[in-house]
């Protein structure tokens, strides 16, 4: 998988460059934001870690301009920071980053949100080929032999079902997205809980009991069985149309 890095830091580039392609990536480097957004039109990166603080374009910026562009697959974007104050982590994912690594970084941290990314990265690419699939399958059928086939009823019937499958195909899209931010805040509000603990203790067990509540919930089950289904359904009316 193509990954897309950008840092004006000499040493930390390079070390993210040798890091990835150790990883089995494929990695184009950019020196700072400008360098990153020219690379980034002329390429294919669903993957993206820039460091915030560049001169220039810097990795806020970066990452809305890719939010903004026309690139019609999703692009998962990690931001290297140094920064751990609340108002700083809301305003990168407000600006679109997916997940934050702290600088210095950890290599086998690193390497694990990488991953995350990528198994994110092909299940959103994964869902929009399949609605492409719908979308493509419901246009390219001639009305006329439809009817011949089916009549048309039943051809109005598959359509109102395609529909539909289109749009939870884009929701489950953009839930996948808003799931990975609300897991990267909780990852956040984790390393800061210690902090909570020594000045009101109360607090910290309250938190920690609703933390708990929160590990015990996994939508990714959830999300596989979903995209299964809607694979069912579209198996259906695909024999449905053949009938």
């Amino acid at each position: 998988m193509h990954v897309l890095i950008a840092d004006d830091e000499a040493v930390s580039r390079k070390l993210l460059e040798r890091y990835l392609e150790k990883w089995g990536y494929e990695v184009a480097v950019a020196e700072d934001g400008e360098q990153a957004w020219k690379l980034f039109l002329h390429g294919d990166y669903p993957i993206v870690l820039t460091d915030w603080m560049m001169p220039g374009v810097d990795g806020i910026e970066l990452i809305r301009r890719i939010r903004a562009s026309e690139q019609a697959d999703y692009v998962y974007t990690i931001l290297l920071t140094a920064r751990s104050q609340k108002e700083d982590l809301v305003a990168g994912m407000e600006a679109g980053a997916d997940d934050f690594v702290t600088k210095p970084f950890d290599r086998d941290e690193l390497r694990v949100r990488l991953r995350e990314g990528e198994r994110i990265v092909r299940l959103e690419r994964e869902l929009a080929e399949r609605g492409r699939a719908l979308r493509q399958e419901q246009s390219s059928h001639d009305a006329m032999e439809h009817g011949a086939r089916l009549g048309p009823a039943a051809v109005e019937v598959v359509r109102a079902i395609q529909n539909p499958l289109d749009e939870l195909t884009e929701f489950l899209t953009a839930l996948r997205r808003e799931l990975s931010a609300v897991r990267n805040a909780l990852r956040q509000y984790r390393e800061t809980r210690k902090r909570l603990a020594v000045a009101q203790p109360e607090l910290h067990v309250e938190a920690e009991q609703i933390e708990g509540q929160l590990d015990g919930i996994s939508l990714d089950g959830l999300f596989d069985q979903t995209v299964q289904s809607l694979e069912q359904v579209r198996n259906v009316l695909k024999n449905l149309e053949e009938v």
